[in-house]
C-alpha cells in the first residue's frame, strides 16, 4: 500500500510539473500571467529536476522537501 501511495505522489509531482511547464510556455507566447506552483527557490521540487537524481538523492529530497511542499500547497 505504501508503494502505491508513493507512486501516486510521484505521478502527481510529474503532472504538476507538466502543468507548470505549459503555463510557462503560454506566458512566453501570449504574455498571459499565471500563479506559479513552485517559487523560484523551489525549482528543485519539480519532477523534471529530481527525476534525474540518483535513487538515494531522490528519496531524500522527495521525503524531506517535496512531500512537505505538497502539504503546504494543499493548505492554501
Amino acid at each position: 500500500m505504501t508503494v502505491i501511495e508513493q507512486i501516486t505522489y510521484l505521478l502527481f509531482a510529474r503532472m504538476l510539473d507538466m502543468h507548470e511547464s505549459k503555463d510557462e510556455q503560454r506566458k512566453m507566447l501570449t504574455g498571459r500571467d499565471f500563479t506559479p506552483r513552485f517559487a523560484s527557490h523551489e525549482k528543485d521540487y519539480r519532477f523534471s529536476h529530481f527525476s534525474n537524481l540518483s535513487a538515494d538523492e531522490m528519496m531524500e529530497l522527495v521525503r524531506g522537501e517535496v512531500f512537505r511542499h505538497f502539504r503546504i500547497l494543499s493548505n492554501q
